[in-house]
């Protein structure tokens, strides 16, 4: 595994060895295995990854797991077996795909390796031949081991002789379905063949028994790839159209190398750039061809004058760079990388040459010319028409300006030569300047109390008199820093001599001012000389330097310590069982003047009043105990006054003693709630007439005739808060109590509910649905008809044994569902509300009927 076989890519950290390699055949329906060995070469564990690519997905779908992972170590190897079953019903042809073995994450660089493989499918071989079945057989015979081999452009007969042994007369067509039509040529015989056939060129005809022969003639075209081909021969039967006649001949195409070399001068005369050649590289032949170029100079003396670079090929790779090689008996040789060109392809290859030596170029004449060849190699050792190719660039002198421009150069030199001299002996002493005014620090902060120190440069620091340093306001001009004067007529002034250093340049660093109170400042620092009433030498000013305020209080954090309270069962004085308790936290606290509290409603109604706690003189008494000032303000568990059940949302306010009158920060809690006992919600009575309430009433009334009203009497218990509705009408009532309720003299019908909602939202309900209905019309009897045949007893009666009701019953009362009792109301014929019995129809749905 460790040296380079066919199928393995040497010199790189993988070797891959393929078995089959190329191109192999497979029938219709049976099993190819490809083999794939994968050897470590490289100094490191890998991870690799093998699988099969197909564009058309065709041959990925025959393999049952086409992709593979692979862990291999250094120096191990490993196998990898992918089963190909070809389906029986695939058609006889070639089927490209690759072979990828790719590793990503430890060897990015040399790959992925891609083999490209052909699989020639052939038919499936028949298990049962038939006696009268017709054969043919090729000339020449050939094998996958024995091709025929044929150069592009010639041609090669293929006899074909065919058999029928059939009882018929038949004709037979020959077709090459895996060859281009230009590839071949079916020749068949003209004329009379046999006694009684006559051959039309279209086909072969033969009687039953004879033998006759189809020419067929392969002529690959000139551009035809070198390599073996095996296609499939299909002998095509009238009489018998579905019988498949199959055979393969293996044919070889000889490789003919034929390149095309030419070296093409785009620059060949520089004076600053760089030349520029182009090697132009033609596959004239039938194969790819690989070739490296290698660019060096002829003298010994002109490779250290030259310098060679390869530029990207057309149509090569991105990464494409070129490779230096210094030879060991000879100039230095510049080579490119292997490059690959196809069949047919031409690629120009660019060549820069440069002169690197600009003292070496010449200043008169007509130039300098450098020759340099470019060697020509295959590294298989193929033929080429040329060993080199001669190449020569044009180094134009230098034009005449240029002696212009060196003459300007020394006269130049000269009058700077002269000033110098001016400068160190002559020139008058320079007035002093500010060099440099800065602020010490980038911020500052009024909190802490710190002056602005200011830095500054100043040069020739003998002609300073007076420095006056001066602050003032960026928005209108005025005087925010009271002036100072350093007088510098004794040297340097007593309180500058901490901060400053006088030598050629005065330096002083973090001068401190009376700057520490919140503004926007520019310092404006003042040079006067040592003569008086003299104009000022200098005046410089810094850019605007701000001191911030004092922070703001700012509240971080506000919150119960539950979301939710319960209502104690028992209160209990000085307890904070039930009341709701407060955590709180501010920031910067040092400018706190006030904290106010106060409690709303969902509904924004003022439920615990407005606190204020007083931050002025530190904490107040009444927060002691829960609150503590450190680097922030923090108060726990501060109880509250608010015990009553219901929701409640506290907004927290801070003012500042800057400004006391407008709070400078609010927030807000989530909503608080306190949850009541729970009481149970209970409609203790639900009277009609002082009858309890059924979930439906039936009555009856005279549509003449008003009907009474009906007594609603109810009493509900549930704890406080409870709220009482009896809809429709009259709507909220008490606790309990008794209200007429008015019926309609129409049949119709009513839902009287009693709706009870405690003040947490539950809510517990009673109906009633109310049906009037008016009596059913009684039909005329003749007095013939009212009395009773002799020997019958009356339809009702008093006194029945059946317990039928009588005239004197409730049943035979108008307004009384038959089987129900009540009170008559004085003065009315409105009986009292009647149920109704299960399983039995109300009044209204019963039909009039005759007595029998």
């Amino acid at each position: 595994m460790g040296e380079d076989v066919p199928g393995s890519i040497g010199g790189k950290p993988l070797a891959v060895i393929l078995s089959p390699l190329g191109d192999h055949t497979a029938a219709a329906g049976s099993t190819l295995e490809l083999s794939v060995a994968v050897f470590n070469r490289g100094g490191q564990n890998a991870i690799l990854h093998i699988y099969l690519s197909d564009p058309s997905e065709t041959v990925n779908r025959w393999c049952t797991s086409p992709f593979e992972r692979l862990a291999i170590g250094p120096g191990q190897s490993s196998d990898v077996l992918f089963r190909l079953q070809v389906p029986t019903q695939t058609l006889p042809g070639t089927y490209p795909y690759q072979v990828i073995v790719d590793a990503p994450q430890h060897y990015p660089e040399d790959t992925p390796i891609q083999y490209n493989q052909r699989l020639q499918v052939l038919p499936q071989v028949e298990s049962v031949v038939q006696v009268s079945d017709p054969t043919f057989t090729l000339e020449p015979i050939t094998t996958s081991l024995q091709p025929a081999v044929l150069q592009p452009g010639g041609s090669l007969d293929v006899r074909v002789q065919v058999y029928n042994r059939s009882n018929r007369v038949d004709r037979f067509r020959l077709s090459c379905p895996d060859l281009d039509h230009r590839w071949f040529k079916v020749i068949y015989p003209q004329g009379l063949l046999t006694p009684g056939l006559i051959s039309s060129g279209s086909g072969l005809e033969l009687n039953p028994g004879d033998r006759g022969e189809i020419l067929l003639r392969l002529s690959p075209p000139p551009e035809a790839l070198a390599g073996s081909y095996t296609p499939t021969l299909r002998l095509y039967s009238t009489n018998q159209p579905q019988l498949a006649l199959l055979d393969a001949f293996y044919l070889e195409v000889t490789p003919i190398d034929l390149m095309q070399v030419e070296l093409q001068t785009l620059i060949g005369k520089v004076r600053q750039t760089v030349g520029l050649y182009r090697v132009q590289l033609t596959n004239r032949g039938n194969t790819p061809r690989e070739l490296l170029l290698g660019a060096h100079s002829v003298e010994e003396e002109e490779s250290r004058l030259c310098q060679y670079r390869w530029a990207d090929p057309e149509n090569a790779r991105a990464d494409w760079l070129p490779v230096r090689s210094t030879g060991t008996d000879g100039p230095p040789v510049t080579l490119s990388p292997l490059i690959p060109i196809l069949p047919g392809q031409s690629i120009g290859v660019d060549l820069e040459v440069k002169p690197t030596r600009a003292s070496r170029r010449p200043w008169l004449g007509n130039g300098r010319i450098f020759n340099f060849r470019v060697d020509l190699k295959d590294p298989q050792q193929r033929p080429l028409p040329l060993e080199y190719l001669q190449g020569s660039l044009l180094w134009r002198a230098r034009p005449f300006w240029q002696f212009l421009l060196l003459l300007l150069t020394a006269l130049g030199a000269i009058g700077a030569l002269a000033f110098l001299i001016w400068w160190l002996f002559f020139r008058p002493p320079l007035p002093s300047r500010v060099l440099e005014l800065t602020a010490g620090d980038l911020a500052y902060e009024e909190l802490n109390g710190k002056p602005v120190r200011l830095n500054w440069q100043i040069s020739n620091p003998k002609r300073i008199g007076k420095l006056r340093l001066v602050g003032l306001s960026t928005e209108d001009g005025t005087v925010l820093s009271q002036p100072v004067v350093y007088d510098f007529s004794q040297g340097l002034p007593n309180p500058l001599k901490p901060f400053c250093t006088l030598d050629r340049v005065l330096t002083c660093r973090y001068v401190p001012t009376d700057a520490h109170r919140t503004g926007s400042y520019v310092f404006e620092l003042q040079v006067q000389p040592r003569k008086e009433n003299a104009s000022p030498l200098d005046t410089a000013k810094t850019n605007p330097i701000k001191i911030s305020p004092l922070p703001l209080p700012k509240i971080l954090e506000l919150g119960p310590t539950e979301p939710i309270y319960q209502e104690p069962a028992n209160p209990v004085a000085n307890s904070t069982d039930g009341q709701i308790l407060l955590n709180w936290k501010v920031a910067n606290p040092g400018l706190l003047q006030e904290v106010q509290l106060i409690g709303r409603s969902p509904d924004n109604t003022v439920v615990v009043p407005l606190q204020r706690f007083d931050f002025s003189s530190g904490v107040p008494s009444t927060l002691q105990s829960f609150c503590v000032i450190q680097t922030a303000l923090v108060c726990r568990k501060v109880p509250i006054e608010a015990r009553k059940p219901g929701d409640y949302i506290f907004e927290l306010l801070v003012t500042s003693r800057t400004a006391p009158e407008e709070p400078v920060a609010n927030r807000k809690t989530d909503t608080v709630r306190i949850k009541p006992q729970q009481v149970p919600i209970q409609i203790v009575k639900f009277l009609i007439n002082g009858q309890p309430a059924e979930p439906r009433l039936v009555l009856l009334v005279q549509p003449d005739q008003p009907p009474p009203p009906l007594q609603i009497s109810w009493e509900v218990t549930g704890g406080r808060g409870l709220k009482v509705t009896l809809l429709p009408a009259p709507g909220t009532v008490g606790l309990s109590g008794t209200v007429p309720y008015s019926l309609s003299t129409q049949p119709r019908q009513e839902t009287l509910t009693l709706q009870v909602t405690n003040e947490m939202g539950e809510q517990v309900t009673r109906s009633v649905t109310i049906e009037t209905v008016n009596p059913p019309a009684q039909p005329q009897v003749s007095p013939e008809q009212m009395a009773p045949a002799p020997g019958s007893q009356p339809a009702f009666s008093p006194t029945d044994p059946t317990g039928s009701a009588g005239f004197g019953s409730p049943a035979s009362q108008p307004g009384v569902a038959p089987g129900a009792t009540s009170a008559p109301s004085p003065g009315s014929d409105l009986q009292g509300p009647v149920p109704v019995q299960p399983g039995t129809l109300s009044p209204v749905d019963v039909p009039p009927q005759f007595d029998r």
